[in-house]
Formats: C-alpha cells, structure tokens, sequence
C-alpha cells in the first residue's frame, strides 16, 4: 500500500516541477487529477493513518482549489 503514496508522489512531484517551471499546458491540467487521485488514496488510509490522511486530503483538496480558480 505504501507504494501507492510512493508512485503518486513522484508524479505530483514532477508535475509540480512543470508547474514551477512556467506553467506547462499538461501540467496545469495533470495536477488537479492527480491530486485528486491522491485525495482519494488518503480517503482510503483513514482506518490506518488517520491524522496524516486527513492533512493529506485537506492539502489536496486546498491545491486543487487553488490550481482551478482563476
């Protein structure tokens, strides 16, 4: 299971890269998904990790905000 944190982390972390980088046209669009994605792996993780799953869903959910109002 902490593989999938493991993968997804790297692409947000590339993803946010292309962000940094002069926002690339595929990464303004990838982020939201994948944190989306994210935010639903977090969900998945409340049984287990249940504080760190709610800061990650609550950080996911604050930059899916962010990357989608204008």
């Amino acid at each position: 299971m902490g593989w999938i944190h493991l993968v997804l982390g790297v692409l947000l972390l590339v993803t946010g890269l292309g962000l940094l980088a002069g926002p690339a046209p595929w990464a303004r669009l990838t982020a939201p998904v994948l944190a989306s994605v994210s935010v639903i792996a977090d969900f998945f993780f409340l049984p287990y990790q249940p504080w760190w799953a709610l800061v990650g869903i609550a950080l996911g959910i604050f930059v899916i905000w962010a990357l989608t109002r204008r």
